[in-house]
């Protein structure tokens, strides 16, 4: 008994000291989160005649922005409860949700499939904005503390509205505003139940 639990304390040590050696292996080749601030992205530029009618877009991201206040709560709970259902009650990262998703995971993986993982919404905004796509534990950290760094400098709202403003949805639109327009032809803040709910299934 004594063996193994000498074994186990052994392990655990082992496995603290290899994430918080990688921790601060990449800690300092971080970009920096206060690019969010200055962060301009594509919008476009619509041309318009005399009487008011629109004549011409012009855009290399079909996207128009939108403040928090008008993106239906309907909206945002949609979203919530299908991209990170603990997204007001974690502090950027869901362990919960990790162990739940390396289960499913190892599963995913024995059949051949591509595995989920278990980002948050701020996890997929860390990576969006500053990282890469592809499927690697080093870039899994790197999202974690920037996501930990991103939690600790702006509000709940703050980073659903980057992740409302951001995200491409389909058929060269960027954001929900530019979505609903395209698929219901209405503003987000219009938006029905229905067609919220289905908005929020194209971000999966």
């Amino acid at each position: 008994l004594r063996i193994l639990l000498l074994l186990a304390v052994v392990g655990i040590a082992g496995v603290l000291g290899a994430v918080f050696g990688a921790y601060y292996a990449i800690k300092d080749n971080l970009p920096s989160i206060v690019e969010l601030e200055n962060f301009k992205p594509k919008l476009i530029t619509a041309v318009y005649g005399q009487s008011g009618e629109l004549i011409r877009e012009f855009a290399e991201q079909r996207r128009v922005e939108v403040p928090y206040d008008q993106i239906p709560d309907i909206l945002i709970k949609a979203i919530v409860a299908t991209e990170d259902s603990r997204f007001f009650s974690h502090a950027g990262i869901d362990f919960k949700g990790i162990l739940r998703a390396a289960r499913s995971d190892i599963l995913k993986v024995l059949r051949g499939q591509r595995p989920q993982g278990g980002s948050t919404i701020t996890q997929q905004l860390a990576r969006e904005m500053f990282l890469y796509k592809d499927l690697s534990l080093r870039r899994k950290l790197k999202e974690m503390v920037l996501a930990r760094q991103i939690e600790k400098k702006y509000s709940k709202q703050q980073i659903l509205a980057l992740y409302c403003n951001h995200f491409y949805l389909g058929h060269g639109v960027w954001g929900v505003e530019s979505a609903a327009n395209l698929f219901f032809g209405k503003s987000v803040k219009d938006l029905t139940l229905e067609e919220a709910a289905l908005l929020a299934g194209i971000f999966q």
